[in-house]
């Protein structure tokens, strides 16, 4: 009994510990010079449910943590926008955030959005990241490679991503290519070329919109289709691109 009632007030005032830690640190920093790592730009998109707007919120209160001089752009449509505009005061260093209303009514499915914003930002050399990402350490990226958060497995070595290719590209050698996540993405520009954008939209088109009759279990069709976005940039990008040129931010 007393166990649970300590675990419950250590769960209930974490919240606290963590904002005054991050609000002691920053008034540290007032006076005390503290030599930075290099200062990313990142992108983080919310669109369709306002719950990502307090998971952007404390990713990047997290990282600011950790360096202040990241700044942040938030892609969002009117719902998370409104919300992020009401709640601006809850980031550490609001002067380094960006909201923006990028795509208003957003009647497209959030894939369209993420795949769009990551285009547009590749441009730029900038990052993105995922709102319900949490800091740990900053990022250390190359600029000289394509950087995905993780690839743990080969396509071939997932039976559902497998058939995906073999059933909707019909090309076996991509069973070769690693599975990469796109919870964090840099894409230096010389990679986004008209070329890489357009393949990407396609092959998106494809995975999309998909029944995956050839996958038996529905949960399981559904996520082919939650997860086209970040299969079809990889996939677009390891069309181009010798897959010496990737890196992961995780081993």
């Amino acid at each position: 009994m007393i166990k649970r009632i300590i675990n419950k007030i250590i769960h209930v005032s974490r919240p606290y510990v963590w904002f005054l830690k991050r609000r002691g640190r920053k008034l540290i920093r007032k006076f005390v010079f503290n030599k930075k790592n290099e200062a990313y730009t990142l992108a983080i998109v919310c669109v369709k449910k306002i719950a990502y707007v307090d998971m952007a919120i404390e990713n990047i209160n997290s990282l600011h943590y950790l360096n202040p001089e990241h700044r942040f752009i938030i892609y969002c449509d009117d719902i998370c926008y409104e919300k992020t505009k009401k709640n601006a005061g809850k980031f550490d260093y609001k002067n380094m955030v960006e909201i923006k209303d990028a795509f208003g009514k957003a009647d497209k499915p959030w894939q369209h959005y993420k795949l769009e914003t990551i285009i547009e930002i590749s441009k730029k050399n900038w990052l993105l990241v995922d709102a319900d990402a949490f800091w740990h350490n900053e990022p250390q990226i190359s600029r000289e490679k394509i950087t995905f958060l993780v690839s743990e497995k080969k396509i071939k070595d997932e039976p559902d991503n497998a058939a995906t290719i073999l059933n909707l590209f019909r090309q076996n050698e991509w069973l070769n290519f690693g599975y990469y996540s796109s919870g964090f993405l840099s894409i230096p520009a010389r990679f986004m070329t008209d070329d890489v954008a357009e393949t990407a939209r396609k092959f998106l088109s494809v995975l999309l919109y998909n029944n995956y009759l050839f996958i038996d279990d529905e949960n399981l069709r559904e996520q082919q289709k939650r997860q086209s976005e970040q299969f079809s940039i990889s996939l677009a990008l390891l069309t181009h691109y010798p897959e010496n040129l990737f890196a992961t931010l995780k081993e």
